[in-house]
């Protein structure tokens, strides 16, 4: 959208917005987040986004909660239970974006809640984020929250990867590879030779138990939706609290950013 017509928008939906149409309250924190027809303003565009929450908008709850863990006033504490109070709401409304959010922030909590970061993994996941997707195959390879089962994990990778998780792909390859490893090391018997050359994933649960990486970047849970304001500032994200999540486990997090979409309403 050119410029000018960045501004012309911004002059209607700020009108609206000051008359309380909460669907232009959320326009004007957008548009104030991302300097689109405005200048960019943070303070304001935190504004904007409560004032369209408070109006119960699913998705400005979403943005005013990311908002609050990374630029909010007052103690990390206080703005935390209310930004896991407004994800949660926007959660149940259907926002995936929260759903994502949500998923992660419980299992890297300093005290995670694996089980309730599963399931909110799942919802992102069943609404279509590949993501979440391979967030859920690594909550199945590592047992976090749910019965460790391989053959699970290599299915949620499988439908990641399909969706276009690069990860996913990464890390299905990376299995194929420590199979070929296996079988290279541990030849099966002449009568299984021909199924094995092209390993099924579902068929490799057995040696699990034995088979693990310990390559960096390989598996790992990403900080989601980080792509507007820079990497969020959440001490209680820290690497330490995510080596807890993971009880010390072999297969290192990566944290990386990815951009979502957005979109004026």
């Amino acid at each position: 959208m050119r410029a000018g017509h960045c501004r012309a928008a911004f002059t209607c939906f700020k009108l609206a917005a000051d008359r309380g149409y909460s669907k232009a309250q959320f326009n004007v924190g957008l548009c104030y987040e991302h300097g689109r027809g405005t200048e960019k303003d943070l303070e304001k565009a935190g504004f904007y986004y409560c004032q369209a929450a408070s109006s119960r908008h699913a998705m400005a709850q979403y943005r005013y909660a990311r908002y609050l863990l990374q630029h909010g006033p007052g103690s990390l504490q206080d703005r935390q239970h209310t930004a896991v109070a407004l994800l949660e709401q926007a959660a149940g409304a259907g926002i995936t974006e929260a759903q994502a959010y949500l998923g992660v922030f419980y299992m890297r909590g300093l005290q995670p809640q694996e089980k309730r970061g599963l399931k909110y993994l799942l919802q992102a996941a069943n609404s279509g984020d590949a993501q979440s997707r391979f967030h859920v195959g690594v909550c199945y390879e590592q047992g976090l929250g749910v019965q460790q089962s391989l053959a699970e994990a290599l299915r949620h990778y499988r439908q990641s990867a399909a969706a276009g998780s690069r990860q996913a792909r990464d890390r299905l390859w990376a299995w194929q590879q420590q199979l070929q490893d296996v079988h290279t090391k541990h030849p099966f018997p002449s009568g299984l030779r021909a199924s094995s050359s092209s390993p099924d994933f579902w068929t490799i649960e057995p040696v699990s138990a034995n088979v693990h990486s310990s390559q960096p970047g390989q598996c790992g849970l990403t900080l989601p939706h980080s792509w507007s304001t820079g990497t969020l500032h959440m001490m209680l994200l820290s690497s330490a609290g995510w080596s807890c999540a993971f009880r010390a486990r072999t297969v290192p997090v990566e944290l990386q950013g990815w951009e979502a979409q957005h979109c004026w309403q």
